[in-house]
Protein backbone atom coordinates (compact mmCIF):
# COMPACT_ATOMS: atom_id res chain seq x y z
CA UNK A 1 0.00 0.00 0.00
CA UNK A 2 3.00 2.23 0.96
CA UNK A 3 4.15 1.64 -2.80
CA UNK A 4 1.04 2.62 -4.18
CA UNK A 5 1.09 5.97 -1.98
CA UNK A 6 4.51 6.58 -3.04
CA UNK A 7 3.74 6.21 -6.93
CA UNK A 8 0.69 8.95 -5.97
CA UNK A 9 2.93 10.89 -4.75
CA UNK A 10 4.82 10.64 -8.09
CA UNK A 11 2.32 10.86 -10.50
CA UNK A 12 0.69 14.19 -8.47
CA UNK A 13 3.81 15.80 -8.85
CA UNK A 14 3.76 14.82 -12.71
CA UNK A 15 0.34 16.48 -13.09
CA UNK A 16 1.26 19.43 -11.58
CA UNK A 17 4.25 20.47 -13.43
CA UNK A 18 2.02 20.07 -16.50
CA UNK A 19 -0.16 22.19 -14.48
CA UNK A 20 2.62 24.72 -13.40
CA UNK A 21 3.52 25.55 -16.98
CA UNK A 22 0.51 27.63 -17.80
CA UNK A 23 0.34 30.00 -14.95
CA UNK A 24 2.73 33.06 -14.01
CA UNK A 25 5.88 32.14 -11.38
CA UNK A 26 4.02 33.93 -8.80
CA UNK A 27 0.81 31.69 -9.30
CA UNK A 28 2.65 28.25 -9.42
CA UNK A 29 4.40 29.44 -6.14
CA UNK A 30 1.67 30.56 -4.41
CA UNK A 31 -0.47 26.97 -5.88
CA UNK A 32 1.78 24.72 -4.35
CA UNK A 33 2.32 27.18 -0.91
CA UNK A 34 -1.82 26.96 -0.84
CA UNK A 35 -1.00 23.03 -1.23
CA UNK A 36 1.18 23.00 1.57
CA UNK A 37 -1.38 24.43 3.76
CA UNK A 38 0.54 28.49 4.53
CA UNK A 39 -1.56 30.93 5.27
CA UNK A 40 -1.53 33.90 2.74
CA UNK A 41 0.53 35.80 5.70
CA UNK A 42 2.87 33.32 5.58
CA UNK A 43 2.84 33.23 1.53
CA UNK A 44 3.66 37.15 2.16
CA UNK A 45 6.53 37.03 4.31
CA UNK A 46 8.39 34.17 2.06
CA UNK A 47 7.35 35.30 -1.20
CA UNK A 48 8.34 39.04 -0.27
CA UNK A 49 5.19 40.42 -1.73
CA UNK A 50 2.33 42.24 -0.12
CA UNK A 51 -0.69 40.43 1.34
CA UNK A 52 -2.83 41.92 -1.12
CA UNK A 53 -0.94 40.65 -4.04
CA UNK A 54 -1.28 37.07 -2.89
CA UNK A 55 -4.60 37.11 -2.36
CA UNK A 56 -5.34 38.75 -5.73
CA UNK A 57 -2.88 36.14 -7.36
CA UNK A 58 -4.32 33.00 -5.21
CA UNK A 59 -7.80 34.41 -6.63
CA UNK A 60 -6.35 34.44 -10.28
CA UNK A 61 -5.27 30.99 -10.14
CA UNK A 62 -8.47 29.87 -10.68
CA UNK A 63 -9.37 32.14 -13.65
CA UNK A 64 -6.39 31.55 -15.37
CA UNK A 65 -6.72 27.26 -15.40
CA UNK A 66 -10.06 27.87 -16.65
CA UNK A 67 -9.39 29.85 -19.48
CA UNK A 68 -6.66 27.57 -20.76
CA UNK A 69 -9.23 24.21 -20.34
CA UNK A 70 -11.58 25.90 -21.71
CA UNK A 71 -14.19 23.92 -24.09
CA UNK A 72 -14.98 26.84 -26.44
CA UNK A 73 -11.36 27.64 -26.55
CA UNK A 74 -10.14 24.38 -27.58
CA UNK A 75 -12.85 23.61 -30.16
CA UNK A 76 -11.95 26.90 -31.88
CA UNK A 77 -8.60 25.81 -31.87
CA UNK A 78 -9.36 22.64 -33.60
CA UNK A 79 -11.19 24.58 -36.49
CA UNK A 80 -8.67 26.67 -37.06
CA UNK A 81 -5.98 23.55 -37.77
CA UNK A 82 -8.40 23.08 -40.40
CA UNK A 83 -8.17 26.10 -42.15
CA UNK A 84 -4.21 27.43 -41.54
CA UNK A 85 -1.24 26.79 -43.66
CA UNK A 86 1.49 24.50 -42.54
CA UNK A 87 3.40 27.57 -40.81
CA UNK A 88 1.07 28.83 -38.73
CA UNK A 89 -0.59 24.96 -38.04
CA UNK A 90 2.24 23.98 -35.91
CA UNK A 91 2.28 26.84 -33.27
CA UNK A 92 -1.66 26.13 -33.39
CA UNK A 93 -1.06 22.18 -32.61
CA UNK A 94 1.60 22.71 -29.78
CA UNK A 95 -1.20 25.18 -28.01
CA UNK A 96 -3.81 23.12 -28.46
CA UNK A 97 -1.33 19.75 -27.22
CA UNK A 98 -0.74 22.05 -23.98
CA UNK A 99 -4.88 23.03 -23.42
CA UNK A 100 -5.52 19.21 -23.85
CA UNK A 101 -2.49 18.09 -21.54
CA UNK A 102 -3.44 20.69 -18.80
CA UNK A 103 -7.31 19.50 -18.93
CA UNK A 104 -5.85 16.11 -18.62
CA UNK A 105 -3.91 16.77 -15.29
CA UNK A 106 -6.60 18.71 -13.72
CA UNK A 107 -8.90 15.54 -14.70
CA UNK A 108 -6.31 13.44 -12.83
CA UNK A 109 -5.42 15.54 -9.61
CA UNK A 110 -8.73 15.95 -9.20
CA UNK A 111 -9.33 12.07 -8.75
CA UNK A 112 -6.27 11.45 -6.97
CA UNK A 113 -6.91 14.28 -4.53
CA UNK A 114 -10.53 13.77 -3.61
CA UNK A 115 -10.37 11.46 -1.11
CA UNK A 116 -13.28 8.62 -1.73
CA UNK A 117 -15.53 7.13 0.71
CA UNK A 118 -15.63 3.42 0.23
CA UNK A 119 -16.25 0.45 1.03
CA UNK A 120 -15.27 -3.24 -0.06
CA UNK A 121 -16.55 -6.62 0.60
CA UNK A 122 -14.18 -8.91 2.04
CA UNK A 123 -16.44 -11.57 1.89
CA UNK A 124 -19.88 -13.06 4.32
CA UNK A 125 -21.75 -9.67 3.68
CA UNK A 126 -18.54 -8.08 5.70
CA UNK A 127 -17.16 -4.66 4.33
CA UNK A 128 -14.28 -2.54 4.66
CA UNK A 129 -12.99 1.14 3.24
CA UNK A 130 -11.37 0.32 0.17
CA UNK A 131 -9.03 2.47 0.57
CA UNK A 132 -5.81 2.29 3.43
CA UNK A 133 -5.96 5.52 4.84
CA UNK A 134 -9.86 5.13 5.42
CA UNK A 135 -8.32 1.98 7.76
CA UNK A 136 -5.67 3.82 9.14
CA UNK A 137 -8.29 6.15 10.36
CA UNK A 138 -9.93 3.79 12.78
CA UNK A 139 -7.30 0.96 14.23
CA UNK A 140 -8.77 -0.91 16.96
CA UNK A 141 -6.22 -0.73 20.00
CA UNK A 142 -8.16 -2.94 22.22
CA UNK A 143 -10.93 -2.54 24.86
CA UNK A 144 -12.03 -0.70 28.62
CA UNK A 145 -14.32 -1.36 30.93
CA UNK A 146 -17.04 1.49 30.90
CA UNK A 147 -20.70 1.92 33.13
CA UNK A 148 -24.02 1.32 31.00
CA UNK A 149 -27.43 1.48 32.84
CA UNK A 150 -25.43 0.66 35.84
CA UNK A 151 -23.94 -2.32 34.15
CA UNK A 152 -19.93 -3.33 33.53
CA UNK A 153 -19.37 -3.30 29.75
CA UNK A 154 -16.52 -3.31 27.39
CA UNK A 155 -16.38 -0.76 24.52
CA UNK A 156 -13.80 -1.46 22.00
CA UNK A 157 -11.16 1.97 21.54
CA UNK A 158 -9.21 2.76 18.10
CA UNK A 159 -6.66 5.09 17.44
CA UNK A 160 -6.45 7.53 14.07
CA UNK A 161 -2.79 6.26 12.69
CA UNK A 162 -1.95 8.76 9.59
CA UNK A 163 0.45 10.74 11.18
CA UNK A 164 2.42 8.02 12.00
CA UNK A 165 1.36 6.73 7.73
CA UNK A 166 1.87 10.29 6.75
CA UNK A 167 5.64 10.27 8.28
CA UNK A 168 6.60 6.71 7.18
CA UNK A 169 5.24 7.63 3.36
CA UNK A 170 6.30 11.00 2.50
CA UNK A 171 9.13 10.82 4.86
CA UNK A 172 8.66 13.98 6.85
CA UNK A 173 6.55 15.34 9.83
CA UNK A 174 4.57 18.53 7.58
CA UNK A 175 2.16 15.89 6.28
CA UNK A 176 -0.77 16.26 7.65
CA UNK A 177 -4.62 14.93 7.25
CA UNK A 178 -7.06 17.28 6.72
CA UNK A 179 -10.06 14.47 6.31
CA UNK A 180 -11.74 15.06 10.15
CA UNK A 181 -13.50 17.87 11.48
CA UNK A 182 -12.27 17.38 14.96
CA UNK A 183 -8.56 15.46 14.43
CA UNK A 184 -8.07 13.45 17.58
CA UNK A 185 -4.46 13.58 17.36
CA UNK A 186 -3.91 17.53 16.89
CA UNK A 187 -0.46 16.94 18.75
CA UNK A 188 0.98 14.55 16.19
CA UNK A 189 -0.84 16.23 13.22
CA UNK A 190 0.75 19.85 12.72
CA UNK A 191 -1.00 22.73 10.99
CA UNK A 192 0.41 25.47 10.29
CA UNK A 193 -1.28 28.08 12.69
CA UNK A 194 -2.94 31.15 11.53
CA UNK A 195 -1.48 34.61 11.76
CA UNK A 196 -1.32 36.78 14.90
Amino acid sequence: MVLEEIENKAETINLLQIILKSLTDLQGKVLLMTGANYTVGEMSRVLNVDYTTVVHTRDSIANRLLKVVDENKINKLKDKLNKVGKAKRKKLIEELNTRLAVREAMKKLFVILTPPQSEKSIGNGITQPAYLFERLMNIGTGQRETVSNGHKTFVNTSKCMLPEYFKEVFGDGKTHCTLCATCRRKKDNPIHKEDK
